[in-house]
């Protein structure tokens, strides 16, 4: 009787390597830039705008790739994590320059930061998952969540923005970074959903 050797075959276990991590710390990185920029300004006509600007529609692109590719729980932690590094990064500044910290100062970003990307989140995820890739729709909810981010930064700050110019810088600022949140939209409908 012929004894029947049985060959164990050895299933590889597939390692899923999972890199939301990066996406989160590149998040934090250009939300952190975004903040040591808004001081530096460049000038147009007879008013500064803050370099700052063109890094806001990247901020929501990043968040609007973080949950095409990894989903809506992974933008949320993304989102949480990326605001408190924007409060420590103030934070530490603000004592290694000897300024002290003073909440004030950050309430207003992190404010409009935190609620304009939930607000841009959850349109986003909506527009994902009940509707067919439309452009103008994603241009729109771009521009809604810049709307959101400089109503939210008003209101704190309103006190320090020199009401002269303050429509004119307005209006410039959401011009020009709707000309960035374009070409953003454009890549953001090519680049397929992920999970």
């Amino acid at each position: 009787m012929e004894k029947k050797k049985s060959v164990k075959t050895k299933k590889k276990k597939s390692q899923v390597y999972e890199d939301s991590w990066i996406y989160i710390l590149l998040l934090s990185a250009v939300v952190i830039l975004q903040q040591s920029l808004k001081n530096y300004t460049f000038i147009i006509d007879d008013f500064n705008l803050s370099y700052s600007l063109f890094l806001l529609p990247v901020i929501y692109f990043l968040t609007n790739y973080i949950t095409k590719k990894k989903g809506y729980q992974k933008s949320i932690m993304a989102i949480s994590i990326s605001a408190m590094a924007m409060v420590i990064f103030v934070l530490f500044m603000n004592l290694c320059t000897g300024k002290g910290f003073e909440l004030y100062n950050v309430a207003g970003d992190f404010c409009g930061y935190f609620i304009s990307q939930l607000i841009n989140l959850t349109i986003y995820e909506f527009l994902l998952d009940n509707t067919k890739p439309n452009y103008i729709l994603l241009l729109l909810t771009y521009i809604f969540a810049l709307v959101v981010n400089y109503l939210f930064y008003s209101l704190f700050y309103i006190s320090s923005i020199a009401i002269d110019n303050y429509w004119v810088i307005y209006f410039t600022t959401l011009i020009l970074q709707t000309m960035l949140v374009m070409l953003l939209a454009f890549i953001d409908m090519q680049i397929k959903r992920g999970k």
